[in-house]
């Protein structure tokens, strides 16, 4: 998870702006809304930045975007076209990364904004989660390829394989203390709604999550959040 202390920052796919929600008595809460300069971008995912800016990415536009406390924007296109920059995260080498779900790809940035891009071994894998794991690696899932993915800051990419038709979609560090052992967490979709999963006695970090709904999904598909350690 993206910890950032002082407004919450949110991020709006639907329509382009990153908003601020000021921590506040109930009654006097304000948000202000910064217009992203791209239109209809469809900003996705946010995070906390090394240089104590925020950084988002535009999943339309193919670009990162950088939005600092005050307001001032910079915006970053990723070398690959249409490539889909989904979630975002501030590795352990103070770079960015995120995942590229159209082009298939890992891609890091730095503050300076150089950009690399790491092919996915697994064709058409849809990345779009991403997260900064307890190991120094990175972490993200592969909706289609039914895969979790590790990749190193040196961009080696390592995979591992969930059961066929998972479609996970989110993933960040759990907590040790409701599980068996240090693990990742994931969720995932079952699109034909037909699956159940049954979690055993042991596996007390089982939690179900809310029903979904969403135009790309299907209505109210079931998800579930698991976890369990990829290299055990």
């Amino acid at each position: 998870m993206n910890a950032f202390l002082g407004p919450l920052t949110l991020g709006v796919r639907a329509v382009a702006f990153v908003a601020w929600l000021v921590p506040a008595l109930a009654s006097a809460q304000a948000i202000t809304e910064f217009t992203i300069p791209t239109g209809n971008s469809s900003p996705s995912t946010i995070t906390g930045g090394p240089d104590g800016a925020l950084w988002f990415t535009e999943f339309a536009s193919a670009k990162i975007g950088r939005i600092t406390t005050a307001g001032v924007f910079t915006e970053f296109t990723v070398p690959t076209a249409s490539s889909q920059p989904n979630g975002i995260v501030t590795g352990p080498d103070g770079n960015l990364w995120f995942v590229e779900s159209a082009a298939n790809k890992v891609g890091r940035l730095t503050p300076a904004g150089v950009f690399t891009e790491f092919a996915i071994p697994t064709a058409g894998s849809a990345p779009e989660g991403i997260t900064a794991g307890p190991d120094g690696n990175l972490w993200f899932v592969e909706r289609t390829g039914s895969k979790i993915g590790r990749i190193t800051t040196a961009g080696v990419i390592t995979e591992f394989p969930l059961a066929a038709n998972r479609f996970p979609t989110r993933i960040t560090v759990g907590d040790p203390v409701v599980a068996e052992h240090r693990q990742l967490r994931w969720p995932e979709a079952d699109r034909a709604g037909a699956r159940a999963v049954t979690p055993r006695a042991s596996d007390t970090g089982y939690q179900p999550e809310s029903t979904h709904a969403c135009g790309c999904c299907g209505p109210g598909y079931p998800r579930i959040l698991l976890h369990a350690n990829p290299t055990r």
